[in-house]
């Protein structure tokens, strides 16, 4: 059976306490398609992503190595970046 993608107590308390990467690499330990993206926005080291991508399942990272993720994660903030000024510039 598959595990459980509900959030935890412990996840709740990283939230809480504004511990993102420590959410993320919890729900990446989950397998939560989402953690993949989440966990490389918050992550304090890119070696960390690094590893993780190296110690995970290829199948679960979509066969897509370092260099693919991190490039989501960059275009990522630079699309939330785009969208909050423009959204700013509507008012």
């Amino acid at each position: 059976m598959p595990q459980s993608l509900a959030v935890t107590a412990d996840e709740e308390s990283f939230l809480a306490n504004g511990n993102l990467e420590a959410f993320w690499f919890s729900r990446l330990k989950k397998r939560d398609p989402v953690a993949r993206i989440g966990y490389a926005l918050w992550i304090s080291d890119t070696d960390k992503l690094k590893a993780a991508i190296r110690s995970g399942d290829p199948a679960f990272w979509n066969q897509k190595g370092f260099a693919y993720w991190e490039l989501l994660a960059r275009s990522t903030v630079v699309n939330l970046a785009t969208g909050l000024e423009r959204a700013g510039q509507l008012r």
